[in-house]
């Protein structure tokens, strides 16, 4: 490719990507004034003066551009420059291609030229799917990249030299290359030469040692380094495979860089949480370094299952910070009191067309839409479940509908609705580290709701349902689901079967209605509220609800572990950056005053000896009390 090709591939979003939108307009104005005196343009090199300052761009176009003005990088005159000889036609190329095409061509070989000693550092990255955004502009390709936080754009036909980038300078290298290979990836190109893993990674004491720095970094105003550090781990080829951990790094590298921009979504305490739980992973990888809820999986395997029965309580959709979006179904299995789930989903960036809609909509296991599965019985002869009880997708195992649920005489028979909230709690504690990071279905059976209310706080609609106890768990959905919600709180909640998932989010715990069934005598049925429109209720059920309804007393968050606990994590912070180490004594009295006998033991050490590992072990036992 020519430099004038070259020019031509420049559109205004990859002129943005150079600099900002505030330089490119200004840059328009001044070609629009007639401030650019076009020298030469030729095949190989341009030569301007813009505004009186000379500009000169190479074959390499914007990556070797240069101006005399006093002003640092890409400055305007480069863009008034650049947007000057765009519009001198160009040769047409005949046999010119996308960016994506031209990155899905290239030779291997030549991307580990380009990336040298950061090939397989990029590899690893390009494995973790979900921090790669793609959107096409025209004949060219721009990357997002949520962490380290940056952008590629990679430009028609041009080479990985011409690439536009912008985030970290000494990461350019190993940032395109690891958007090219998250392209390559998309688009089912295998890598000939694969990174090199190790066979066992034992040695985990450097992380850890990391991680203790990381805090001390964090709380004395070096944050930048701790979230360099913790990048380069999250990268380290020998964790490769150790996905979790991976994730848990480059999640820590980000909110270091939090803290190294005073960014509003950063926290003391929920950044020691997680570094304490990384921290905890470490100790218990080095014991059981081939168990998959320690470690993780980068693709779920599926095997062969024994027959089964299994009735479809409803599906949901969602999408991830990260962007990659999906649709689970729950199918419950009433003879072993457990559901299974089936989950189609796409990673940011990967088929455009793809829609949770689409996908509710779209034929699965040769029986029929999925929407068409809710509420009805499905046999599978060969069923094909992996060790999470995800059923494949992607075959057809025999399956067969089976029945349409009765209301509402299957529901009242249907072993596993749940009418006492402990269970839901002791279910979703978890157990220490293995606590899996999906979500879980349960039935619930309420005996009485509240009222339905926004909470500013966490932007989203609250209802509490209450169990036979008369104990409270707060149901949550995101704001455009507020009129569902509304509409489904003024059904008689003690005719009505809720199919919820709990989440984990970080440190918080989140209740989601995904279905509900109602199970009045007259009009049986039931409704997925991210898909189906929720019937209104009728005058005497809006009345038996208005009349039943009652307020949840208010919780005493103050007196809560988990206020404690998070109080807790505040002050640790503040004693890994050196001040509050008068408190210690006060909170170890409290913690003693509330039977957390093992977290007063651990802040007691901290006064014995301080040193970040002992505050890591203290905090990670508020984070447990907070999950």
């Amino acid at each position: 490719m020519n430099l004038p090709q070259l020019i031509a591939s420049f559109d205004d979003a990859a002129l943005a990507v150079l600099a900002n939108k505030g330089l490119l307009r200004r840059a328009h104005r001044d070609v629009q004034a007639g401030k650019v005196i076009i020298e030469t343009f030729t095949d190989n090199e341009a030569g301007l003066v813009v505004a009186d300052y000379k500009v000169s761009i190479p074959v390499e176009g914007s990556a070797g551009a240069t101006c005399d003005c006093p002003a640092e990088g890409v400055c305007f005159h480069i863009l008034a420059a650049i947007i000057a000889l765009r519009e001198i036609k160009a040769p047409k190329d005949s046999g010119a291609k996308t960016a994506r095409a031209f990155v899905r061509s290239l030779p291997e070989k030549a991307l580990r030229k380009f990336a040298g000693a950061d090939w397989s550092g990029a590899g690893v990255l390009a494995d973790n799917a979900p921090n790669f955004r793609f959107c096409d502009e025209g004949a060219n390709c721009a990357v997002t990249i949520s962490q380290p936080a940056a952008s590629v754009t990679f430009i028609g036909a041009g080479g990985l030299k011409q690439a536009l980038y912008k985030g970290p300078k000494s990461r350019k290298r190993l940032l395109v290359t690891s958007a090219a290979l998250a392209l390559r990836d998309l688009a089912g190109i295998a890598r000939k030469t694969p990174v090199p893993v190790a066979a066992a990674f034992d040695d985990f004491t450097h992380i850890r040692a990391a991680l203790a720095r990381a805090l001390t970094q964090a709380t004395n105003g070096a944050a930048k380094l701790a979230s360099e550090r913790l990048f380069d781990l999250a990268i380290s080829t020998r964790i490769q495979k150790m996905p979790r951990l991976t994730g848990q790094l480059l999640l820590l590298s980000r909110q270091a860089e939090w803290a190294a921009e005073e960014h509003i979504s950063y926290d003391e305490a929920t950044f020691l949480a997680l570094l304490s739980q990384t921290y905890a992973l470490t100790i218990a990888l080095e014991h059981s370094d081939a168990n998959p809820d320690l470690t993780g999986v980068f693709r779920r395997e599926y095997h062969p299952a024994p027959p089964l029965k299994l009735l479809f309580l409803g599906a949901d959709k969602w999408q991830t910070d990260t962007g990659v979006r999906g649709l689970t179904l729950f199918g419950y299995d009433p003879d072993n009191i457990r559901f299974y789930t089936a989950t189609m989903a796409r990673a940011a960036g990967m088929d455009p067309g793809f829609t949770p809609e689409q996908a509710y909509r779209t034929p699965i296991w040769g029986v029929g839409e999925a929407e068409a599965l809710i509420g009805h019985w499905v046999s599978f002869k060969t069923p094909s479940v992996s060790a999470d009880f995800q059923l494949s997708v992607s075959q057809n195992m025999g399956a067969e509908l089976d029945g349409t649920i009765r209301l509402p005489a299957d529901l009242k028979t249907l072993e596993g609705s749940i009418d006492d909230w402990a269970i839901i709690n002791r279910t979703t504690a978890g157990v220490g580290l293995r606590h899996a990071a999906q979500a879980h279905p349960f039935l619930m059976a309420p005996s009485g709701a509240g009222e339905v209310v926004f909470d500013d706080f966490s932007q989203t609609w609250g209802w509490p349902v209450f169990d036979k106890n008369g104990v409270a768990l707060n149901l949550s959905v995101a704001p455009k689901y507020g009129a569902a919600m509304r509409r489904l709180a003024e059904h008689p909640v003690k005719r009505t079967r809720l199919l919820v998932i709990v989440q984990r989010r970080g440190l918080e715990k989140t209740i989601k209605p995904v279905a509900a069934f109602f199970q009045s005598r007259t009009d049986p049925r039931h409704v997925n509220l991210s898909f189906d429109k929720m019937p209104a209720a009728g005058k005497a059920g809006k009345i038996w609800t208005r009349v039943m309804q009652h307020t949840p007393p208010a919780p005493d968050l103050a007196d809560s572990p988990a206020h404690f606990a998070r109080e807790t994590l505040y002050a640790l912070s503040e004693i890994a950056g050196g001040f509050g180490y008068d408190k210690l004594d006060a909170i170890c009295k409290q913690a003693e005053a509330r039977n957390l006998l093992s977290l007063a033991q651990s802040l007691s050490q901290i006064k014995n000896a301080l040193d970040c590992s002992q505050i890591l072990r203290a905090a990670y036992l508020c984070a447990m009390l907070m999950v």
